[in-house]
């Protein structure tokens, strides 16, 4: 079973494929102009190179101390008796 495509329908495809093109072509050319150029900065930061080798990487930890410390304030949990050997079964 064949469709035959007909001369209008032949047109209308014709004619999205155009306006499709169309649209395509109009975006890409309106693509460079849709946001504005930034501005190149014109203050300058000052930037000063300074040599910190005597200077530790990480700060020393501070001294424990009994506060920081675990507290034992719950009572041992008691041990669970082990349970007696089944007889066995006769």
């Amino acid at each position: 079973m064949t469709a035959k495509i007909t001369r209008a329908e032949r047109l209308s495809i014709a004619g999205a494929a155009a306006a499709h093109l169309a649209l395509l072509a109009g975006l890409s050319l309106a693509w460079q102009h849709s946001t504005p150029m930034l501005a190149a900065p014109t203050d300058a930061v000052p930037v000063e190179i300074v040599d910190i080798s005597d200077a530790p990487r990480t700060p020393e930890p501070p001294a424990p101390s009994m506060e920081a410390a675990p507290q034992d304030t719950a009572a041992a949990a008691p041990v669970a008796e082990a349970a007696p050997d089944p007889e066995p079964v006769q």
